[in-house]
């Protein structure tokens, strides 16, 4: 087979088969790229990454972990020894956005059951994760929004896509929820965060992210590709949780100010309380994959330190 996917062939038959050969291999990448084939584990691995993947996973029932107060939810150990690693590196830098599918269909249990913890009812129709690899579609958590974790524009230019973004459109198309790429943005290029550790990601990643649009709805989940020491998401939530807080202030301070000029009654003070809970949503974070040393089963510290659940 030569570069272009077809099969060298000398005589006639063989032109008509290289043809052949070549229409079907563009066929195949377009009927895989825009089905389902990337939206369970069994079918787009082999037995043998089957059982390795499986080794990595982390038990849904042990979730959630927490980065700081913030619930975490994950699915796999980012090893090199998993299949996860080579799944993520094809996603992330060889152009591969359709396995983002399988890369939510792993984590959406976990994700399932850190928004029944936070929020048991907003949920829709209830039933039991598939330890598969895929949530029930009778989950369903309309009030939900999730928010990627930004990349810088040049990496988008050299990618072609924001992964975490397509990771949030695909789990908000299961959830029956929305997505709010929009919402935070990168300041600043940071620069590969892959080789700093904790206390440097930390001080790389502290003022490189503003928020655009405070999203409504509750809870929000923040949503990255992979977590190496918490760094960025802890950053990203610190940022969302000042711009909800300064929302529901200046909310509140108009509820006040409103009160002031009708009658004091319960169900008027109801209201403002219902208003300000409304404004000040969950927020939990989430991400496919985990990359060791990170304490399994423990609450995050950026310190350092960590806490037994």
């Amino acid at each position: 087979m030569n570069a272009g996917g077809a099969y060298d062939m000398p005589d006639a038959h063989g032109a008509v088969l290289n043809s052949f050969f070549s229409v079907f291999s563009k066929l195949y990448s377009v009927y895989f790229s825009e089905n389902a084939f990337y939206s369970t584990i069994d079918s787009a691995l082999c037995g043998a990454c089957q059982y390795r993947l499986a080794a990595s996973e982390i038990p849904v029932w042990e979730m959630p972990f927490a980065i700081e107060a913030w619930p975490l939810a994950v699915r796999w150990v980012f090893s090199d020894q998993s299949p996860i690693r080579s799944v993520h590196h094809a996603f992330k830098y060889e152009g591969r956005p359709e396995l983002a599918d399988l890369l939510i269909a792993g984590l959406l249990p976990a994700l399932v059951r850190i928004l029944q913890q936070a929020s048991p009812d907003v949920s829709g129709k209830t039933g039991e994760a598939n330890e598969a690899g895929a949530a029930d579609e009778t989950h369903t958590f309309p009030s939900a929004v999730i928010v990627p974790v930004p990349s810088h524009r040049l990496r988008i230019l050299e990618r072609g896509y924001c992964q975490a973004a397509v990771l949030a459109g695909r789990a908000a198309r299961h959830l029956g929820c929305r997505a709010a790429p929009g919402a935070l943005a990168r300041r600043e290029h940071a620069g590969s965060q892959t080789r700093l550790h904790a206390r440097q990601r930390l001080e790389n990643v502290h003022a490189a992210f503003e928020v655009r649009d405070t999203p409504d709805g509750d809870p929000i989940i923040i949503l990255d590709d992979v977590i190496t020491t918490g760094a960025t998401l802890h950053a990203c939530a610190t940022r969302l949780e000042a711009a909800i807080q300064a929302r529901s202030a200046h909310a509140g301070s108009a509820q006040q100010a409103n009160s002031a000029q009708q009658a004091s009654s319960a169900k008027h003070a109801r209201s403002v309380q219902h208003t300000r809970q409304h404004l000040r949503p969950s927020i939990l974070l989430a991400a496919p994959a985990l990359r060791p040393p990170l304490p399994i089963g423990r609450t995050i510290h950026m310190d350092g330190s960590t806490e037994a659940h």
